[in-house]
């Protein structure tokens, strides 16, 4: 057993948007040695949540376009750029080299998977 919460919003962000179920309250709960009620482990509903990584070609950030576009698309529910103009973007090797995530909730999974990839397309991260 794992000594900590799944992370890449896992716990804290993919589980309630899915079904409604408040994964991190409930383990810390647990973990304060509280009884958590059955239904507050019992999903309310089942939704679409699609997440993807964004991994723009190695080299100096010169500019970052689309993401207030991104983030005013339907159904984006988070879109964090993890990099800056100037910064210097080396091949990705490991989760931290993800230049950002972007989040999508809908009410079907098809449907999340669809805004989450027109969301992706519409940023650029420019390097040289």
């Amino acid at each position: 057993m794992a000594a900590r919460l799944s992370g890449g919003y896992f716990c804290s962000h993919e589980i309630p948007w899915n079904t409604g179920v408040d994964f991190t309250g409930t383990a810390i709960r647990l973990a304060l040695g509280e009884r958590p009620a059955p239904e507050a482990m019992t999903p309310s509903f089942q939704k679409g949540v699609a997440q993807r990584y964004l991994f723009p070609k190695p080299g100096k950030v010169t500019a970052i376009e689309g993401v207030e576009k991104a983030q005013a698309m339907e159904g984006i529910s988070m879109v964090e750029i993890r990099t800056a103009v100037g910064e210097k973007i080396s091949p990705a090797t490991s989760q931290p080299a993800r230049a950002g995530v972007i989040m999508a909730r809908a009410d079907t999974r098809e449907e999340a998977i669809k805004q989450v990839e027109a969301a992706v397309a519409a940023i650029k991260i420019i390097t040289s």
